[in-house]
C-alpha cells in the first residue's frame, strides 16, 4: 500500500505530538505522526520516582505557558494535578492531548527505511509494508533510546542510569556513579532515600557554575532535594573516567587524571543520551561526535525539507533541551514549510504562539 502525504513526523513524544498540535492550529492536515511504540512510550519507561525537574504550573491564562506544555492551550498541571510530574504522568498527558485534539498518528509503527527520490519527494517505508510518499520529514525522536557511554573503555562493565533499577532489593553497598548532571544526582538521591550511600565522580561540580543557563548547571529543584541528603553523597570533581576494568567480581576505575578507585559492584553510568546513535540520523543528517549538525532552520544540511525538533537541537548558541525550549520552534519551522509551499501563513495562529512566546526564529 502506498500513501502521499506532505508532512510526516517522525515520533510521538512531546516534540512530535506538540508539532503535530502546531500543524492543527495552523489549517495543516496533510501530515501523519509515525510513533514506533505508543504515545510518550519513553517517558512511561522513567524510574519510578524520577520526576520533571522544571516545574508546571497553570499559568496559562496569563500567557505564560507551563513550562513543559507543548501547546499554547494545554497544561501538564491541569491534566495531571502535578507541579513536578513523573514520567508516566507526562505520557498521559501527551496522550490526553493527542485524543482531544484527534491528532494524526499511527502507532506501534517503525520506519524502516527513508530513500530520496529524484524530485526531492522520499520514500518512508515502514514496519507494516506500507510505503508513504512524502515532501516534508520531521524528525521528532526522543533520545531515551540511544544511552551513550562516550568513550569509556569497558563500558559494558558499567550499567547505564536508564537501566539501572534503583529499587532493587537487598542493595546495601555504597554506590558510584560516573557524571556531574542532572541524571547522577537524581540517582544518588533516590539511592539516600533508601538509606545507600554514593559517590559521584565528575569532572566538574554543577552546582556551582555561574552559569545561569539550566540547560548547563543543576536545577534548583535538584539542589534542594541533594541538600536533604547530603551527608550521603559525596562529590569527587576533576575525575573524568578512561576506563573500566573487572576482575574476580571487583571493578577498577581509571580516571584521567591518572588516579585509580576499585569498587565492588559495577558503576552506574550516567553518561547521557546521544540521538547521533540512531541510523535515521546517521543516514540523513551530518553530525559531530556529540551533536547533530543543522543549517540556520533546523534543517539537514545533507538533504532538503528534512527538519530536526526536539532536545537535540541546538539552534543557534541555545540548547533546546528543554520542552519550554525547543517547543518554540514548532511555529517557525512550519512557517517555513507553507513558505516553500506557497501557503498563507493563518495570521490567528502566528498571533497565538508568538504571543504566547513559543516562537523562536532566526
Amino acid at each position: 500500500m502506498e500513501r502521499k502525504i506532505k508532512i510526516v513526523v517522525i515520533g510521538a513524544g512531546a516534540a512530535g505530538i506538540g508539532f503535530a498540535k502546531a500543524l492543527q492550529q495552523y489549517g495543516e492536515q496533510d501530515y501523519l505522526v509515525i510513533e514506533q511504540d505508543a504515545i510518550g512510550s519513553s517517558f512511561a519507561r522513567w524510574h519510578t520516582h524520577t520526576h520533571f525537574i522544571s516545574p508546571s504550573f497553570t499559568s496559562n491564562q496569563l500567557e505564560m505557558i507551563d513550562l513543559n506544555a507543548v501547546s499554547p492551550d494545554s497544561s501538564p498541571a491541569t491534566c495531571t494535578h502535578c507541579e513536578h510530574p513523573h514520567g508516566y504522568d507526562y505520557c498521559q498527558y501527551l496522550q490526553t492531548l493527542a485524543h482531544d485534539a484527534q491528532l494524526k498518528i499511527q502507532e506501534h509503527t517503525t520506519v524502516v527505511d527513508i530513500t530520496k527520490l529524484s524530485d526531492d519527494w522520499y520514500h518512508v517505508q515502514l514496519s507494516t509494508g506500507e510505503t508513504v510518499i512524502t515532501k516534508y520529514v520531521i524528525f521528532a525522536l526522543g533520545d531515551f533510546y540511544h544511552p551513550t557511554t562516550g568513550n569509556i573503555k569497558g563500558n559494558e562493565h558499567g550499567i547505564h542510569y536508564r537501566d539501572f533499577d534503583m529499587m532493587q532489593p537487598h542493595m546495601e553497598a555504597e554506590q558510584v556513579i560516573i557524571g556531574g548532571n542532572e541524571a547522577a544526582f537524581d540517582t544518588a538521591i533516590q539511592l539516600a532515600q533508601r538509606g545507600i550511600k554514593t559517590t559521584i565522580y565528575a569532572t566538574q561540580n554543577n552546582f556551582n557554575l555561574t552559569e545561569s543557563d539550566p540547560s548547563k548547571r543543576l536545577s534548583t529543584y535538584t539542589y534542594e532535594r541533594f541538600m536533604q541528603y547530603e551527608a550521603l553523597i559525596t562529590i569527587k570533581t576533576g575525575y573524568w573516567l578512561t576506563e573500566i576494568q573487572t576482575s574476580s567480581g571487583e571493578y577498577t576505575l581509571h580516571f584521567k587524571n591518572g588516579l585509580t578507585h576499585l569498587i565492588t559492584h559495577c558503576p552506574i553510568l550516567a553518561t547521557g543520551f546521544n540521538i547521533n546513535h540512531n541510523p535515521l540520523v546517521q543516514q540523513w543528517f551530518a553530525s559531530t561526535e556529540q551533536n547533530v549538525v543543522l543549517d540556520e532552520n533546523d534543517g539537514s544540511t545533507l538533504a532538503p525539507n528534512m527538519f530536526m525538533i526536539g532536545p537535540a537541537v541546538h539552534f543557534q548558541d541555545t540548547i533546546l533541551c528543554f520542552i519550554y525550549k525547543f517547543r518554540q520552534r514548532f511555529a517557525p519551522i512550519i512557517e517555513l514549510i507553507f513558505k516553500r509551499e506557497g501557503q498563507v501563513v493563518p495570521p490567528a495562529a502566528h498571533d497565538l504562539y508568538l504571543r504566547n512566546k513559543m516562537f523562536l526564529q532566526v
